[in-house]
This record gives structure tokens, C-alpha cells and sequence, in this order.
């Protein structure tokens, strides 16, 4: 056999080989976004930190990580995610998770669990200028106002961008517990509901249940 069929078959190996270790690679990225779609999020996060040690560059899986931490409720390690992100974030990047819009309204949403209310609103004003005029904008300064307890200006910001976007489910779910504090059980009920059939797999699910169970 001549050299150029031994370099051939050479090449031939090697590609197979970097095949072989980049398809898992992009097996945890995918295994990780299905999961996410679903709201498995535990499982989600498993799959995002293995394809960050494997490749820990990715910012895409990073951002994401930091999405099925702030869904799970640890917001300190989100926090730090998302802090980190945003020197990297671009106004445009084409990711429904990595642009600068989503990272700066993930890290208020970790300052908001945090109870770090002010900074908050400056990444909800730093998402507003990297995109005006959107329904979760309003839903978390909503957030904002209820722990600010200004539960007037909370349920007029949930209210807005319940008009905005009809279907967006948090919006229907913040002003549930607003109504609630407000005395007004009937309203709060109708919020929950509408919250359960729009996302009945969200974690805020059973709490919601909870709610409508002891209201009726």
C-alpha cells in the first residue's frame, strides 16, 4: 500500500474519531433543551453542566443552566451566572436565552428571588432598553412593586402586560397573589386558573393548586 492510501486512511480514522467525541458533546446540548421545553429542569441542568465540562465555552448552555436554576429557585448560583453574562450578552446574538434582553431580565429575576429589589430594577431597565416594549418587562416590575408591598402599582404593571400579551402565564399568576393580598379572592382565583391551563407544569403549579383549593 502506497503513502497517500496510508495518509487517506489515517485521515479517515481521525475524522471518525472526532465524530465519535463531538456527538455527545451535542447529544447534552440537545438532551438539555428538550428537557428545559419540558420542564424537567432538574434534569435539564444535569445535561447543561455536562456539556459545559466538556465544553465549557459555550455560552448558550451557560445561559441556560442559569434558566433551570432560576426555575428551581436557587437564585444565588443564577445570580452569578447571569452577572457574569452580562458582559458577554449582545443586544442581537439569536438565542432565545443569550441575548442582551433575556440575560439582563434573567438577572433581575435572581435579584428579585434575592429580595435585591433595587438592582433589580436596573436589570429590568437594562432589558427595557435592549428591548422596548415587552409583557415580561411589566410582569417583573409588577414583582418589583408587590415586594416594595405598592400592591397598586403592582397589579397596574400585571395588568398591562396581562393586555400586552394575554397568554403570558406569569403575568396571570403574579396578579393571582397580588388580587389575593388585596382582598379580592374571587379575581385571584380566575388569575390562578387561567395560570394553571396556560402552564400547568410550571413549578408555581402546585402552589397555585394550593391556592384555588383553599379560596373555593
Amino acid at each position: 500500500m502506497n503513502k497517500p492510501d496510508n495518509y487517506l486512511k489515517v485521515l479517515a480514522l481521525s475524522l471518525v474519531v472526532s465524530l465519535i467525541v463531538a456527538v455527545p458533546l451535542f447529544a447534552q446540548m440537545d438532551k438539555g433543551m428538550e428537557l428545559y421545553q419540558h420542564w424537567e429542569f432538574q434534569e435539564a441542568e444535569k445535561a447543561f453542566r455536562q456539556e459545559l465540562q466538556s465544553n465549557s465555552g459555550n455560552f448558550e448552555a451557560r445561559c441556560y443552566l442559569g434558566q433551570t436554576l432560576l426555575m428551581q429557585e436557587k437564585f444565588e448560583e443564577a445570580l452569578g451566572i447571569f452577572s457574569t453574562a452580562k458582559e458577554r450578552a449582545e443586544v442581537k446574538s439569536g438565542s432565545p436565552v443569550a441575548d442582551a434582553y433575556h440575560v439582563n431580565l434573567s438577572l433581575a429575576r435572581a435579584q428579585l428571588g434575592l429580595k435585591r429589589n433595587e438592582e433589580a430594577w436596573k436589570s429590568l431597565e437594562d432589558a427595557e432598553r435592549a428591548r422596548p416594549g415587552t409583557a415580561d418587562v411589566l410582569v417583573f416590575r409588577g414583582v418589583y412593586h408587590m415586594q416594595k408591598q405598592d400592591l397598586k402599582k403592582a397589579a397596574r404593571e400585571l395588568e398591562k402586560a396581562m393586555e400586552m400579551d394575554e397568554e403570558n402565564a406569569y403575568a396571570h399568576y403574579y396578579a393571582g397573589l397580588v388580587y389575593l393580598r388585596q382582598g379580592h379572592p374571587a379575581k385571584a382565583v380566575d388569575m390562578l386558573k387561567m395560570f394553571l391551563q396556560l402552564s400547568p407544569h410550571a413549578p408555581e403549579a402546585f402552589r397555585a393548586q394550593t391556592l384555588i383549593t383553599g379560596l373555593c
